[in-house]
């Protein structure tokens, strides 16, 4: 409105009531019933469609509306698309042609893994639809459009359909619409890889050329490292590399929180709810449409919606046909059937042969995903004759470089410190760690004893157990398991089941999951690092500054990074020193090419500060453990570990610590030989997959570890006092130790099952 005074502006409130008219700084306010559907398209459209399909699907009828109103050209824009200059000429070329349109990109995509790819825009259509401009030669188009985006605006990518814009691929066909190059309009995640934006005084430009409207779909001011969620972990544009970019972005970014589009976007739709209240779940839709469509018998016509607005709940919950004697199952339920794949391959014949098998898995637990490839809870033991029966496999992501490989290699040595025969069998599993590590004793492929510790966490034991052959005839199966929250989720009942033993690392991980657990929990502490002498690698060999103080935080992405927080790390270290103070934080990594975005996050907050270093790489276990062993304080403010493996490795390589008091270093850390910090419990919150975000951990006092931190700094003899201490408790949990006392435990579960 303010590059086009002499323009009507209007606003479509697809949700919206009478009263939604009076709303101000909207232009003229229309609601669904304004626009040529009848009452019955209507009522069907918002049914069969989510948010983002209806408003799509409305926008050749708001479109239609404006030109019978009398409009010569009518442009519709995304609500998250932001003009910065006039766009007369588009208009212009929309009243001549019919159509103005914009290609997603003007030049190809280049040859990477990152987002977005070609089969991306093969999906959507050649035209981003965020804007679209028209004229009356544009009437005919719109009418046939209209009438396609009454039932097929879905997005159902094996039909070819994507809301509204595949159909609008149709329009180059059909007629001659204008095709916009110029690269300042529409710019927006798609098509940076070919467009720079760069700040100019009194404005932006783009390729030399003015910044005409932006499209900042998918941009989040409560996360302005990442310029769209759409891009998952694999952003190509970075805004730490793109400063004119970021700039931009974050001048949007305060214009939303100043027009509290934060507290805003809280509200529901409104048509996510039936009249009566019931939730309207996406499985629900899309048998509505179905059945709007007659496209399966079994599902009956549906109510007329104007004439009983209240009838769709109790026809979605009616029973269907079934044979007698056999359980009936509702609408409702054989919606959630037809869209769970998995659920098709458990009880293909849901109507037949698996009714009750599907009726008792809806009963039990008819949303929880764990419970989608019903299965025996124990699995059938295989028999190998050529198996040696006396002694133990140890299973494990021997060559991954993550910490639970790491886990794994520590439990096959002290397996072997008990003196029972042992071996360390290599699994790989869906693993993105680099597979490079060697390993302290050879790795066979598969397992030649009948006794298995099986080192994956709970998530991946069934497929585990099922590539491995597990459990063999007449041996035990332990799970060697991990777990970071307090409380262990419920859907991994069915791994519990499968195993003789679970051990753990910690009194923590103990306590959680022993809570929920009818299969025997038991606490095996991983072994410390031995003494060893020190290292020959020099802090230049490692990539770290030689004259001042290294912090040291290092963390792998694909553990979560809100659980390892780093950010709190960095932030406590901005607050305790300046760049010219003698100090140094180095951030070490790995995996962040899998979580782009985090990586992002992380790149920008330490930008303008050449103290903070980020090493990005992977490097051997041999250069990471030198990296702590050189490094003057190691950092860990995680909101919750099942162990605090590096940590350990601090303390056998003679490093000070500063950790959170919370969750399983606390087996080992105390005030004598770590620098504690305080942490308040708070909800882990949004963004923290896979842990529930109602769930508890720790948020560190990150006040009282600035201070930790300037305490080492200012006198180095704290430090000296930590060292000492920790060496003497990474003595007490000797690999020699532990192993004579796992020593009993292995031969009573040996002789336990050949009994």
């Amino acid at each position: 409105m303010a590059h086009h005074p002499d323009g009507e502006f209007f606003t479509l409130v697809i949700d919206g009531r009478s009263e939604d008219r009076r709303l101000h700084g909207l232009g003229a306010v229309l609601l669904v019933e304004d626009l040529p559907l009848t009452p019955e398209v209507r009522s069907e459209m918002a049914m069969m469609y989510d948010v983002m399909e209806f408003a799509t699907a409305l926008k050749p009828a708001a479109l239609l509306h404006l030109h019978h109103l009398g409009a010569l050209t009518a442009t519709y824009l995304d609500p998250d698309i932001r003009v910065y200059a006039d766009l007369r000429d588009v208009f212009e070329s929309a009243a001549s042609a019919g159509m103005a349109l914009t290609p997603h990109m003007l030049r190809p995509y280049p040859d990477d893994d990152l987002r977005l790819q070609p089969s991306d825009v093969m999906h959507s259509g050649m035209y981003n639809l965020g804007f679209l401009s028209t004229g009356p030669a544009a009437i005919r188009f719109l009418a046939w459009w209209c009438e396609r985006l009454k039932t097929d605006a879905v997005v159902d990518l094996q039909q070819a359909l994507f809301t509204d814009q595949r159909w609008m691929d149709w329009s180059t066909s059909f007629e001659r619409p204008a095709i916009l190059h110029d690269p300042g309009l529409n710019v927006a995640y798609w098509n940076l890889h070919e467009r720079r934006v760069v700040e100019v005084e009194g404005g932006f430009e783009v390729n030399g050329g003015p910044l005409r409207f932006f499209h900042f779909s998918g941009y989040d001011p409560l996360t302005p490292w990442l310029l769209s969620k759409h891009m998952l972990d694999r952003p190509r544009p970075l805004l730490s590399e793109m400063p004119g970019l970021r700039t931009l972005a974050d001048a949007y970014g305060a214009e939303l929180v100043e027009q509290r589009h934060t507290e805003l976007r809280t509200k529901r739709y409104r048509l996510d709810r039936l009249p009566d209240g019931s939730l309207l779940n996406p499985y629900e839709r899309r048998l509505y449409r179905d059945a709007v469509l007659g496209r399966d018998a079994r599902i009956g016509a549906p109510p007329d919606l104007v004439a009983e607005p209240y009838g769709l709940r109790p026809w979605l919950d009616e029973p269907l046909p079934a044979r007698e004697g056999l359980p009936p199952i509702t609408r409702t339920e054989f919606a959630l059937w037809r869209t769970r794949p998995d659920l098709v391959a458990a009880f293909p014949e849901p109507f037949g042969a698996h009714a009750e098998s599907f009726a008792s898995w809806l009963l039990h637990d008819p949303h929880s995903p764990s419970h989608a490839r019903p299965r025996p809870l124990g699995m059938p033991r295989h028999s190998d004759a050529g198996l040696s029966r006396a002694g133990w496999s140890v299973a494990a992501y021997a060559r991954a470089e993550l910490g639970v490989g790491g886990a794994g290699r520590r439990v096959a040595k002290l397996v072997a410190h008990s003196g029972i025969p042992s071996e360390l069998v290599g699994y790989t599993g869906t693993s993105l760690s680099r597979q490079a590590h060697a390993p302290w004793r050879a790795v066979a492929d598969r397992a030649r004893y009948n006794h298995t510790i099986l080192c994956v966490n709970a998530d991946q034991t069934p497929s585990a157990i099922h590539d491995l052959g597990l459990p063999k005839a007449n041996g035990a199966l332990v799970g060697y398991w991990f777990w970071e929250l307090e409380s262990f989720p419920a859907h991994y009942r069915r791994a519990m089941d499968m195993v003789d033993e679970i051990w753990v690392s910690s009194e923590f991980n103990r306590r959680s999951i022993s809570e929920l657990s009818d299969t025997p929990v038991r606490l095996v502490p991983l072994p410390m690092r031995a003494p060893s002498p020190p290292t020959a690698l020099r802090r230049q060999d490692l990539g770290l500054p030689e004259d001042r103080f290294v912090f040291l935080v290092n963390f792998d992405y694909l553990s979560v990074m809100k659980r390892k927080n780093p950010l709190g790390a960095l932030r406590a270290y901005l607050a305790a020193f300046g760049p010219d103070d003698g100090a140094c934080l180095v951030i070490k990594s790995i995996n962040g090419e899998y979580r782009r975005g985090e990586r992002e996050r992380v790149r920008l907050a330490a930008t303008g500060r050449p103290d903070v270093v980020l090493l990005e790489d992977y490097v051997t276990a041999s250069e990471m453990a030198a990296m702590i062993e050189v490094s003057d304080a190691y950092v860990s403010l995680h909101r919750s570990e099942g162990y605090g493996l590096n940590i350990a490795d601090a303390f056998a390589l003679g490093t000070p610590v500063i950790a959170t008091a919370y969750s399983g270093n606390m087996d080992f850390c105390d005030s004598g030989n770590t620098l504690l910090v305080p942490a308040s419990k708070v909800p882990v919150g949004p963004g923290a997959e896979p842990y529930d975000a109602t769930s508890p951990w720790a948020e560190p006092d990150l006040d009282v570890a600035s201070s930790h931190m300037r305490r080492l700094f200012d006198d180095r003899s704290i430090g000296e006092d930590l060292v000492a201490r920790g060496r003497e408790r990474a003595a007490h949990f000797s690999a020699e130790r532990l192993g004579n006392e796992l020593r009993p435990v292995l031969l009573d579960l040996m002789m336990g099952t050949m009994r």
